[in-house]
């Protein structure tokens, strides 16, 4: 890890600064030198050493962090969070609310909306065996709220092609998918 990005106003946190306020657990809770917002996360060891350092990231993660991401969720701010930007790699996406639990997902959004799920939505990027070209299949993840795009709730299990500029409703947050 060289990086990261604060979700908020973007300012690259340098692993250097990364480690300066890491605890002993691999836990970061700090405002953000930037902007002064929290920044809370966590660094997970490899299960295979022990003694692996706790900026070590996994397997999954890191070719994650490797590959370019396909196309982007922008999250519009709203009275329950922030505006973010969200990354979508090749492959299965789950799109919900981040907790403290540690749910595994790959879009995390940070919000006090009520009505976002834990998980909320799955969103597949994958590319066209002939063109190349990138596209996105949503569905929803049998949420209590529902998945909508542009206004039009999917059924459930309903897969939808997404298409640039789509707006899509997860409770009451509201995102933008932008192909790269």
């Amino acid at each position: 890890m060289k990086y990261i990005l604060c979700p908020y106003c973007k300012k690259r946190l340098e692993a250097s600064w990364i480690r300066s306020v890491l605890d002993k657990s691999g836990h970061v809770d700090t405002p953000c030198p930037g902007c002064h917002r929290r920044l809370a996360f966590s660094l997970r060891k490899s299960k295979s050493d022990d003694s692996a350092p706790a900026d070590k990231v996994s397997s999954h993660a890191r070719s994650r962090e490797e590959s370019q991401p396909l196309a982007y969720l922008q999250v519009v701010e709203n009275v329950f969070g922030y505006a973010a930007q969200f990354p979508l790699y090749e492959g299965l996406n789950r799109v919900g609310r981040y907790n403290d639990k540690h749910t595994q997902i790959e879009v995390a959004i940070r919000t006090a909306d009520p009505s976002l799920d834990r998980n909320q939505s799955l969103i597949t990027m994958e590319r066209d065996a002939t063109t190349g070209e990138a596209f996105a299949i949503i569905m929803d993840d049998d949420s209590m709220t529902g998945t909508f795009v542009n206004a039009r709730e999917l059924e459930p299990g309903e897969k939808h092609l997404l298409r640039d500029g789509d707006v899509i409703t997860l409770g009451a947050t509201s995102l933008i998918y932008s192909i790269k």
